[in-house]
């Protein structure tokens, strides 16, 4: 939606009772959130609705991507829809967009992003790549993400060693200054109570792509770190 100053992201809401013949019966909208909302997907977990999008220009710098995947929680009724609490990330790091969900064989909502790529694969003619099947919980107002099981559940076998061309799970916990290393990627424990995650050593070094990323600070990190 375009105005004299700027453009407002918005969602628009259709209803069908055949496949051709659709009314449009209300639309959501905040100039807070970006400019375009790429992607809408609507969930319901644990009795609260949710609409995942993907925002262009979120960020002023964006670090380096135009859009993010980002939710919020609404109330959707009779083809009104009403957002009820805050935008956040659905990740912090900003690589995931284009997230969508269908039901799994137990009418589970589980959704897939697309996970970004710096520079193009091989031949050039495709970037990018689906990132692990998720589902979710909400708590607290807020929306965690969990790998779906049979994923999780597919990487059981144990393993001596890191092996970047096949998939591994790597459990641990984290004690201050800790460091881990995979294959050139860091994850430190800082004395803060922040957890850093550097790629610097082992990502292209293209435009203005966040490098290293920082979470909030927790007084403990027991982690789960997937590899393919």
């Amino acid at each position: 939606k375009e105005n004299a100053t700027k453009y407002t992201g918005e969602a628009l809401i259709y209803a069908s009772e055949n496949p051709y013949d659709f009314k449009i019966m209300g639309t959501l909208e905040d100039d807070t959130i970006g400019n375009n909302w790429e992607c809408p997907d609507y969930l319901e977990v644990d009795g609260q609705a949710i609409l995942t999008i993907s925002p262009e220009h979120y960020f002023e710098d964006n670090g380096g991507y135009v859009s993010i995947a980002a939710y919020m929680p609404i109330t959707f009724e009779n083809g009104v829809m009403t957002k009820v609490g805050e935008c956040e990330l659905l990740d912090l790091g900003k690589d995931i967009y284009a997230c969508q969900s269908n039901f799994d064989e137990h009418g589970v909502p589980t959704q897939i992003g697309w996970m970004r790529m710096p520079i193009p694969e091989k031949d050039g003619n495709w970037i990018g790549m689906f990132a692990c099947p998720r589902v979710f919980n909400y708590q607290n107002n807020h929306l965690y993400t969990h790998p779906h099981p049979n994923f999780k559940n597919a990487l059981n076998t144990p393993c001596k060693d890191f092996n970047a061309n096949e998939a591994r799970k790597i459990k641990t916990s984290l004690q201050k200054n800790d460091v881990i290393n995979i294959g050139g990627y860091t994850i430190t424990y800082k004395e803060d109570g922040t957890l850093e995650a550097n790629r610097t050593n082992v990502f292209p070094h293209t435009g203005n792509i966040d490098l290293v990323l920082t979470t909030p600070a927790l007084e403990k990190w027991e982690l789960e770190i997937y590899t393919d």
